[in-house]
């Protein structure tokens, strides 16, 4: 039976998860915005070797240990040591083309957001605001397609920043539990 002391000793470990967490989340962060060329295939070996590591895990425990979805974790655990051995093989290659399909996937997000925004607009009375929004996302996602390029080369920033963020909400995590899970509260009250 657990006793209150376990249970703060579980959240200071906790606690100095998410410290660490954040803290090198937004080094790592930092240092894409600093210096993306070399930060970013650093970024790839290190979700390289965590891949290799979770695939072998799942492979061996999908053998070891039978259950009815032994074949899905088996599958799992090969591709991500297929992942896991390219990314370390081939970092650059493989944070180029992160980026680039990261990049098609928000043209793509932006354009299907535009579509869904101005059918919602022109359905509902008065919701001029959602077509305009959904006239901007349109011209974002065919501005990101004619310009490739341009669009690229500011991808990388602005997932720098989303990688800051995270590691900011992770530390607020650490030292603020309740206020994370005041806002997941009001998120999952207001759907």
């Amino acid at each position: 039976m657990a006793t209150p002391a376990d249970s703060q000793q579980t959240s200071g470990s906790t606690r100095w998860a998410f410290v660490v967490g954040g803290a090198v989340t937004i080094i790592i962060g930092i240092l894409l915005l600093l210096n993306p060329s070399a930060t970013a295939p650093f970024v790839v070996q290190v979700v390289g070797v965590f891949f290799l590591a979770m695939g072998l895990f799942q492979a061996v425990r999908a053998i070891a240990r039978p259950d009815h979805i032994w074949g899905w974790r088996l599958a799992l655990g090969i591709v991500a040591v297929i992942g896991g051995v390219i990314a370390l093989a081939q970092p650059l290659a493989l944070a180029v083309v992160s980026v680039l399909v990261l990049y098609f996937g928000f043209a793509a997000l932006a354009a299907l957001l535009a579509i869904i925004e101005i059918f919602t607009g022109l359905s509902q009375p008065r919701a001029w605001g959602l077509v305009a929004l959904g006239i901007l996302q349109a011209l974002l996602g065919v501005m990101m397609i004619i310009y490739p390029v341009a669009g690229t080369m500011i991808i990388l920033p602005v997932v720098a920043l989303l990688v800051i963020a995270i590691g900011v909400v992770l530390l607020v995590g650490a030292f603020r539990p309740e206020m994370l899970r005041q806002g997941l509260d009001f998120r999952l009250s207001h759907r």
